[in-house]
Order: C-alpha cells, then structure tokens, then sequence
C-alpha cells in the first residue's frame, strides 16, 4: 500500500506541474486540457477503489469510514446480483 500511495503522490505532483505549467502563463491547447482532465478523473477513480477496498491515502482510511457508518448503504458484489433479462 505504501509503494501505491507513492506513486499517487508522484502522479499527484506532476498534475501539479503541469497546472503551474498552465497557470504561469504556458502554451494552452484544448487537446492537452481534455488529456489532463481524463488523467486527473482516472487518477481519483483509482483512489477511490484504493480507499475502498481498505488501503490507505493521505493517512486516513475510507474502508474504516465505512465500517464505522451505519447509515451506508450496502451494495451488493456485481458477481451476487440477480439476473434480471
């Protein structure tokens, strides 16, 4: 988990360059704009499944968060549910 968190910290902070990069002042392009948004959207999906399946982001743990609320609503597992077609 630790290596994971790592890495979305590296990830995390060349985001962060390329946004200074943007925001100083450097060449925009609608095409670069829409790549870094779809990385920026994948980047927190992938954090969310980290957090959810009980790893650890930013020194706090979603899977506890979850255990620990009873006003969460269960899913049932995509394998479990009933065919309806």
């Amino acid at each position: 988990m630790k290596k994971l968190s790592a890495e979305f910290g590296k990830i995390g902070s060349n985001l962060n360059q390329i946004a200074h990069h943007f925001n100083a002042g450097g060449a925009h392009s609608s095409y670069m704009y829409e790549q870094t948004q779809k990385a920026l959207s994948a980047l927190y999906a992938m954090k969310y499944e980290v957090e959810a399946t009980g790893g650890e982001f930013r020194g706090y743990s979603q899977a506890r968060l979850h255990r620990n609320s009873h006003s969460e609503k269960r899913v049932e597992p995509e394998n479990k549910r009933s065919n309806s077609i």
